[in-house]
Formats: structure tokens, C-alpha cells, sequence
């Protein structure tokens, strides 16, 4: 008898998807987390990053005194 010499992948068991899954799943908590990483850097390290984000967006001014848009 012949043996068969047809090799599996990795890919087709249950464990290798859930290790791309898993891989998949890094990779975008690694993206969201270096995104607001890089926001709050980029306005100084201010707890506030997200609303002067939006206010500048707007076309408005942030106020860094009293933490406003104008």
C-alpha cells in the first residue's frame, strides 16, 4: 500500500484559526491602543484629548485654560 504524502496545514485545524483569529484580534487592539496612544501625545498628554479632537475637527478653538471650545 502507498502511504498518502498529502500534508495537512495548520491553518485548517480549529486550533491554527484560532490562533489567526486570536493574531487578528492583537493586532487591532494594537492599532486602537497606538491611535489614542498618539492622540494624547499629540495634544500634550491632556486627559481631554478627545473633546479638543472634536473641537478643532469643527473648526473651533480649544481654550487649554478653562478646557472650552470656542
Amino acid at each position: 500500500m502507498k502511504k498518502s504524502t498529502k500534508k495537512t496545514h495548520k491553518f485548517f485545524t480549529l486550533q491554527g484559526v484560532k490562533k489567526i483569529v486570536l493574531g487578528i484580534v492583537a493586532v487591532g487592539i494594537g492599532i486602537v491602543i497606538g491611535y489614542y496612544g498618539f492622540m494624547w501625545f499629540s495634544h500634550g498628554f491632556d486627559l481631554h484629548f478627545l473633546q479638543i479632537d472634536s473641537c478643532l475637527d469643527m473648526g473651533g478653538v480649544w481654550d487649554y485654560a478653562e478646557k472650552v471650545c470656542k
